[in-house]
């Protein structure tokens, strides 16, 4: 689960115009009284359960922001407050039931009802109806707010004590019947779902309880719909009849919550949907001012942006004023392939963007298109006097690959740069051009003697790899390891060297050999562990056996349980590392690693006695 912390709180009952959400503004009439009985307590026997959700049409268009806030203002608020001062009579009982209502105290649920359709009264032939009011917590956040400011004084809205479960669900739901005018409480019920939920959806599951003084099918159908209402208002997909418009459109809602995790639950969900109905569009788009979208969403609306209208909606977000919708603008402006020209334009102001974060993302994404028509501009950038401009100009000039070939002259300098970016980002751009790149072996070769950061060294034996084989960065390699180099550029050999023989090549062993001779103990530690990568990987350092002995005594822990481990891996031609494998086994905290080791060289098992491994190796 999410270790975010989230409480939307909500009392809920939704009520509806025939019209729809332009409709008769009012306060609805009360709809006709219900019978209760306040001398005895009883569960209701069973009655005709409400009507199923009906399906949405093939493309629903969801109602505007503007009239469900006012519906909710001038019809659902006013309800809400009736609804909360009703008088608790816990020895009613509910002979009839024709029409079960739900109503919001909050407009972004309205939203979701509306949505998901789940009751119109107002259309209903029912006389007889019970309201359900109902809130849930998650975590110990805040409610959504409301932008009418028409917060009900309730009880609900205060800050809960936090439970000790920050990714939980609580609801509390209570039962409301109307008789002549007067609101009476029958019944209440609380549950919670988290600790033990085996996922979101069962999350929300756990936490609604079903009522006894409605009918089974009732009470069951009241479980239901409030959890797909909770379920979408958390951002989470629910299994109900819901078509996939209804389902995109009520988790669109869910973006506009104030808490990241409920956004980024339902970004996950619509990511999923590709691609996604085009009825979920203007609050998709809306949400880039505010919500960190997923990958897959952003792709989903990029391939909606490779129509005109996607376009335009993506274009205004890169010039918004949040900085937000920015930066995911130029996301999804680098993910249409059809508009790589129509793109850069944008793009390349968003390359100067104030903001970093913005900068980034147009820096990869104009990597990612390749334009031509940016090239020319990227080159000129490489002048640029700001810092900032000419190492984005060299990390969008690596995209380029092999096209970036006629910029060698103008990025082979960046390889003695004072700024380490800066040299592995001019490394990286030459690598990625290959073999057209071989004009600038001889300088790479150079920067690789004097380099003195390891990440740039990484990617200067990279590009070295990339444009004339790894056999030859390797030796490169060897002759480059000595102690002039800075403890940072040795240490990075070791890695490389690791790297290079866990893909098969046995020339590293010299390298990780020479390393674990080294006076800097990080330099040497790593020796031992790249040498037990190798032979975890399948390709046994043989070379290495002595070396592996030797680091058995090793003053650090975990170079001794790795050169066990090596020596396990290497299996039976590890013979000759018996005796001093009998020997550490004498210090109990590392005993099981010399018992592996010394199983897998033998193919016996003795346990941790000694005396027998030693009588083992004199007779064999």
């Amino acid at each position: 689960m999410h270790t975010g912390v989230e409480r939307c709180i909500v009392l809920a009952i939704l009520f509806f115009s025939a019209a729809g959400c332009g409709g008769d503004k009012g306060l609805p009439a009360p709809p006709a009284s219900l019978q209760t009985d306040t001398l005895a307590a009883q569960a209701a026997p069973d009655i005709a359960p409400t009507a199923t959700t009906p399906q949405a049409p093939a493309e629903m268009p969801i109602p505007s922001e503007a009239d469900i806030i006012a519906r909710f203002n001038d019809q659902v608020f006013p309800l809400v407050n009736q609804l909360t001062n009703a008088t608790e009579d816990r020895a009613a009982v509910i002979t009839a039931v024709d029409e079960i209502i739900y109503v919001p105290v909050n407009w972004q649920l309205l939203y979701i009802q509306s949505i998901l359709r789940l009751t119109d009264p107002m259309t209903s032939n029912g006389e007889k109806y019970v309201y359900v009011l109902y809130y849930y917590s998650r975590g110990v956040d805040l409610v959504w707010p409301s932008p009418s400011n028409k917060t009900p004084e309730l009880p609900i809205f205060k800050r809960v004590p936090e439970h000790g479960v920050t990714q939980a669900v609580n609801s509390f739901l209570s039962l409301v019947v109307e008789q002549a005018g007067r609101f009476t409480l029958v019944e209440q019920v609380a549950g919670t779902g988290g600790e033990g939920s085996t996922s979101y959806k069962q999350m929300v599951e756990r936490s609604i309880q079903p009522f006894t003084k409605l009918s089974t099918e009732q009470s069951n159908q009241v479980v239901k719909d409030m959890q797909d209402l909770i379920g979408y208002a958390c951002g989470i997909e629910m299994p109900g009849e819901y078509d996939a418009n209804q389902r995109a459109a009520a988790l669109s809602v869910a973006l506009q919550s104030v808490n990241w995790s409920s956004q980024k639950m339902a970004a996950q969900f619509l990511g999923k949907m590709i691609p996604f109905p085009s009825n979920a569009v203007p609050i998709l788009f809306g949400a880039l001012e505010e919500v960190n979208l997923s990958s897959n969403l952003l792709e989903a609306m990029a391939n909606y942006a490779e129509t005109p209208p996607g376009f335009d909606l993506v274009l205004e977000a890169a010039a918004s004023p949040q900085v937000t919708a920015r930066r995911q603008a130029a996301v999804i402006l680098g993910r249409i392939p059809s508009k790589p020209e129509a793109a850069v334009a944008p793009l390349l102001k968003l390359f100067s963007d104030e903001d970093q974060a913005v900068q980034s993302s147009a820096v990869e994404a104009l990597g990612k298109l390749g334009a031509p028509a940016a090239f020319s501009i990227l080159v000129a950038d490489l002048n640029s006097p700001d810092e900032v401009t000419r190492l984005n100009a060299l990390e969008v000039l690596a995209g380029y690959n092999e096209k970036a070939a006629s910029a060698i002259p103008q990025i082979v300098p960046f390889l003695q740069d004072a700024t380490f970016q800066a040299r592995r980002s001019a490394a990286t751009v030459l690598g990625n051009t290959g073999a057209a790149g071989r004009s600038a072996l001889p300088d790479l070769e150079q920067a690789t003697r004097v380099e003195t950061h390891r990440n740039a060294f990484r990617a200067e034996i990279s590009a070295i790899q990339a444009i004339s084989g790894q056999a030859d960065a390797l030796e490169l390699l060897k002759t480059l390891f000595n102690p002039s180099q800075s403890t940072d550029v040795r240490y990075e050999t070791c890695q490389i060297a690791s790297d290079f023989g866990q893909k098969g090549d046995l020339g590293a062993v010299d390298i990780l050999i020479s390393c674990f001779a080294d006076s800097d103990s990080i330099v040497h530690e790593s020796a031992i562990s790249g040498l037990n990568l190798m032979a975890f990987s399948g390709y046994k350092p043989l070379r290495a056996i002595p070396t592996l002995i030797k680091a058995l005594e090793d003053p650090d822990d975990l170079t001794r349980m790795s050169a066990m481990d090596a020596l396990a891996h290497i299996g039976p031609e590890a013979r000759s590392a018996v005796p001093a494998l009998i020997q550490a086994m004498s210090k109990p905290d590392y005993s099981s690693h010399c018992l592996e080791a010394l199983k897998a060289i033998s193919g016996v098992d003795l346990g941790n006695d000694t005396q027998a491994w030693t009588a083992w190796w004199e007779e064999n």
